[in-house]
C-alpha cells in the first residue's frame, strides 16, 4: 500500500551533494581494516528505534489496507487506531528529530549559510500537515474512507523516503562527526538546546526584542515554547511554518522565541503558565493579549487579527 513519493529524490541529492564535502573512509580504506576491527558507531541506539518505527509502519499500512474489507464498527475502531498509531509514535518522534537529531547534524555539518536538515524538516512539516488531516477525517460523523486511505498512503510513502533518507544520509554524518557519548549525551538525552522555527527572524532575548520594537513601532510576539513539549512541536511545524502565517507575523510584530528550560525568569514575568502560549506585547512590555495550546494556521491568523486591534 506504501506509495513512493518522487518529491524525495531532490532532497536526498540535496543532501548527499551537502554530504559530498565531509571527510568519510574510503572503500580502500575500510578494506584495509583488519578484519577483527567491529566498529562502534554512535548512532546504534537511534538505529535500533528507527528499526521499531519500521515495524510501526508496516503495521499502519496493514490497517490503511484492511479499512476496505472491514465491517461498519471495525472501521471506526480502525481508522482511531491509526490516528493514534501516528500521534503516538511518529508524531512524538518528529518532535525529538527536530529538537536534537537535526540540531546536532547542524552543526556537525558545519554550514551557516545553510540548514544541512533543510529538506528533512520541510518533509516534517508536510507529514505534520497530513497526519491532522487524516486525524479531522477520522473524527468525522461519516469518514470518507477512499479519501482517508490515499492521504495515508501517501503519508506512509512520505515517512518510508523520510526515514531511509535519514538513515543513509543524515546518520552517517553523525557517526563520522560524533562519539557514542556525545551522541548519547546531545541527542538520546537531549542536551542540545532546541532549534527555534525557521524562516521567522526570532529574536532570542526580551531585551533585542524591546530594542526592535522601540525602533519600528511595532509590538512584540512572543512564542514560549520547550524541549519536551509535543504541542509546541505541532505549532512550530504546522502553524508557524504556514506562509500566511510567517507573512502576517513579519509585517506588523517583532518576533521573540523564549525556550522557557532556558529563560524561566521571561516566563514568570510573563505569567505563562503552560506552553506553548503566544503573547502580543506593547513597547513596554505590557501584555495586549495571550493565547495558550495549539491553534491551526487560520484559527491562529484570526486571533492574530483581533490581538493585533488590541495593539496601540
Amino acid at each position: 500500500m506504501k506509495a513512493g513519493f518522487l518529491g524525495f529524490g531532490l532532497g536526498a541529492t540535496l543532501l548527499v551533494s551537502s554530504f559530498s564535502c565531509l571527510s568519510l573512509p574510503s572503500p580502500a580504506d575500510k578494506a584495509a581494516r583488519p578484519a577483527t576491527e567491529i566498529p562502534v558507531r554512535a548512532t546504534e541506539p537511534l538505529r535500533r528505534q528507527y528499526a521499531e518505527i519500521r515495524l510501526q509502519l508496516d503495521r499502519l499500512d496493514g490497517l490503511v489496507g484492511s479499512l476496505a474489507r472491514a465491517s461498519s464498527p471495525e472501521r471506526i475502531s480502525t481508522l482511531r487506531q491509526i490516528t493514534e498509531l501516528l500521534e503516538e509514535q511518529i508524531l512524538r518522534n518528529t518532535a525529538e528529530e527536530t529538537d536534537r537529531l537535526y540540531l546536532s547534524a547542524d552543526r556537525c555539518a558545519g554550514n551557516a549559510s545553510y540548514r544541512f536538515t533543510a529538506s528533512l524538516c520541510h518533509e516534517q512539516v508536510i507529514a505534520a500537515r497530513w497526519m491532522l488531516e487524516l486525524s479531522d477525517e477520522a473524527g468525522k460523523p461519516s469518514p470518507d474512507l477512499t479519501a482517508f486511505s490515499r492521504r495515508a498512503d501517501r503519508l506512509l510513502g512520505l515517512l518510508d523516503a523520510h526515514f531511509e533518507t535519514e538513515e543513509k544520509v543524515l546518520l552517517p554524518l553523525l557517526d563520522d562527526a560524533m562519539t557514542p557519548d556525545r551522541f548519547r549525551r546531545e541527542v538520546m538525552e537531549g542536551e542540545a538546546p532546541p532549534l527555534p522555527p525557521s524562516s521567522i527572524p526570532w529574536a532570542r532575548t526580551y531585551a533585542e526584542a524591546l530594542t526592535v520594537s522601540k525602533a519600528l513601532g511595532k509590538p512584540i510576539l512572543v512564542h514560549f515554547s520547550g524541549p519536551r513539549c509535543r504541542a509546541c512541536r505541532k505549532m512550530e511545524q504546522v502553524t508557524l511554518a504556514d506562509a500566511e502565517v510567517r507573512s502576517r507575523i513579519g509585517q506588523a510584530f517583532v518576533p521573540l522565541y523564549l525556550d522557557i528550560s532556558a529563560d524561566e525568569e521571561s516566563a514568570i514575568r510573563f505569567d505563562v503558565v503552560g506552553i506553548p502560549a503566544t503573547q502580543i506585547l506593547s513597547g513596554d512590555g505590557q501584555v495586549l493579549a495571550q493565547q495558550l495550546g495549539f491553534l491551526e494556521p487560520k484559527a491562529f491568523l484570526a486571533w492574530l487579527q483581533d490581538a493585533g486591534r488590541a495593539a496601540p
